[in-house]
């Protein structure tokens, strides 16, 4: 499932603008798509690409998986209003710790996204900008 996109600065670099995009996909679904789309798999983290999927929140599952790099909840998901705020407006009372060994068990993505409100971001696409259908892709 794909969201409204929302621009924002780099996090862990200054490498110029990138649009995250919300995906709860398996993780080499979402790795295929990022190639089909144009994603180096060699490029530099952190630094410019034409596309960023990450796994945010999978249904209160808490993953460690050192080998392909993925930690669920998104080990920053916290920290970030552009993340935050897709995941919000599709289910504001989501716990995305709910299951982990963690204190914010019982936090959820609006208590969240109220400790970064004075991040900024900007949208620039609706619901239907990866659907080439109504014309978001071309």
């Amino acid at each position: 499932m794909l969201d409204p996109r929302l621009d924002n600065r780099p996090c862990g670099g200054k490498y110029g603008d990138i649009v995250q995009a919300i995906g709860n996909t398996p993780l080499v679904e979402l790795k295929r798509l990022e190639l089909s789309l144009g994603r180096d798999p060699q490029g530099r983290r952190w630094g410019p690409r034409v596309l960023d999927l990450d796994i945010l929140s999978f249904d209160g599952l808490c993953v460690t998986d050192t080998e392909h790099d993925l930690i669920v909840p998104h080990p920053r998901f916290h920290e970030r209003r552009f993340a935050l705020e897709p995941v919000a407006e599709l289910d504001p009372l989501l716990l995305p710790w709910r299951n982990c060994s963690d204190l914010r068990v019982d936090v959820s993505v609006a208590d969240l996204l109220a400790t970064v409100a004075n991040q900024e971001v900007m949208r620039v696409g609706g619901p239907d900008w990866a659907d080439p259908i109504s014309g978001g892709l071309s």
